[in-house]
């Protein structure tokens, strides 16, 4: 497991100071030792991002998924088996715009990114949820600032996709990611090297 997925469940089991530092600490990592634009930054940066978020701190998380989405954005095209990760990262960046209020920014980021996120399963479809929540808890935010608007309607229809989907899901839609799998990969789409690819690098696994 690494750095940036212990962080996030750091803070899914109440510790959110420890998975802060946690998170930082692997982005400082990254930042040290690895070339700009690598992937295993980008999921450093979603993880920190992601958990700023969580934690009332969008205004700091936004350039950081910004800068997780634009390396997504180069490595991972149209076709490419991860480009699924691309889209989180797209509906992460939409969920921290919402914290900071710039609502119209991030409709089509999270819009685009739950529609086109398909995550490989089981344990993605607590990720597809959670985007699905993301477009949920934007449009209640929206109709909280501007009222009588028709945004409160949008949360409904959004709200009912997301009882449909926990039919059709369970028990996998609140489910954790189980430990074999790549928690890692969930947030950022960056999988676990072999050891034969780290003794082709030159590192340590």
């Amino acid at each position: 497991m690494t750095l940036s997925s212990l962080a996030t469940l750091l803070v899914d089991h109440g510790r959110p100071a420890d998975g802060e530092a946690l998170a930082r600490e692997a982005l400082a990592i990254c930042r040290r030792s690895l070339p700009q634009g690598h992937l295993l930054t980008a999921t450093t940066l979603a993880a920190l991002g992601s958990v700023l978020t969580r934690l009332g701190g969008a205004v700091e998380a936004d350039p950081l998924l910004r800068e997780c989405l634009s390396i997504r954005e180069r490595a991972l095209p149209d076709g490419h088996a991860q480009v699924w990760c691309r889209h989180n990262a797209m509906s992460l960046l939409g969920g921290a715009l919402t914290g900071r209020g710039k609502f119209s920014e991030a409709e089509p980021l999270l819009i685009e990114g739950y529609e086109k996120f398909q995550p490989p399963r089981p344990w993605g479809s607590r990720r597809k949820r959670e985007a699905m929540e993301r477009v949920v808890k934007l449009y209640e935010a929206w109709d909280t600032a501007e009222p009588g608007k028709g945004y409160d309607a949008k949360a409904g229809v959004w709200r009912a996709k997301l009882a449909k989907f926990d039919e059709a899901t369970q028990p996998t839609a609140i489910a954790p990611a189980p430990a074999e799998s790549p928690p890692d990969a969930e947030i950022s789409g960056v999988r676990p090297a072999s050891s034969a690819e780290h003794a082709k690098e030159g590192r340590a696994p």
